[in-house]
């Protein structure tokens, strides 16, 4: 899907924020990816314990991800 959806909406990169809104990365553009998704991001950061990091929110007009550890 987002290969399909690049070239027609032209997404910026932008970074990619830790729950405490450091920057741990970058993304290619925060339209492409969904709440919960943990695929296709280049991030190797985990929690201490290890645990992947997944998409908590989304900031369309900074374009920023922010991500963390999947809440239950």
């Amino acid at each position: 899907m987002k290969d399909f959806l690049r070239p027609l909406i032209k997404p910026e990169p932008g970074d990619v924020l830790d729950e405490t809104r450091n920057v741990i990365g970058q993304h290619g553009g925060a339209v492409l990816y969904t709440l919960g998704e943990r695929q296709g991001l280049d991030i190797f950061k985990k929690t201490p314990d290890q645990a992947p990091l997944y998409i908590l929110a989304k900031d369309l007009v900074k374009n920023t991800l922010t991500v963390g550890p999947k809440k239950i």
